[in-house]
């Protein structure tokens, strides 16, 4: 009898629950009609920027190895066009795919 087994948990599954639960709770959700009063708005405003760089600090240095991995790839398609096509096809498959 096969149960769960111990595996660690992958970033991508992180990513993929986290996305799902977003969508889940987008768009199956009521209407929520709320009012902001004028002090809370600054506060409310002055956070979802903090909440925006952070982010972007955040997916600058994940994507960082990602984008010299891909440039990598793209000087090696000038070096071998005729191979590298085919190998990179395969590659971005794997990864977006896989």
């Amino acid at each position: 009898m096969k149960h769960c087994v111990n595996r660690s948990v992958r970033p991508r599954d992180i990513l993929k629950i986290s996305l799902y639960s977003w969508v889940i709770w987008t768009f199956f959700s009521d209407f929520a009609y709320a009012y902001i009063d004028p002090g809370t708005s600054g506060f409310v405003f002055s956070f979802l920027g903090q909440i925006l760089a952070v982010t972007a600090v955040f997916l600058g240095v994940f994507f960082r190895p990602v984008f010299r991995f891909m440039k990598y790839l793209l000087g090696k398609i000038k070096e071998y066009p005729k191979i590298s096509i085919p190998v990179l096809i395969v590659i971005l498959s794997a990864i977006l795919f896989g």
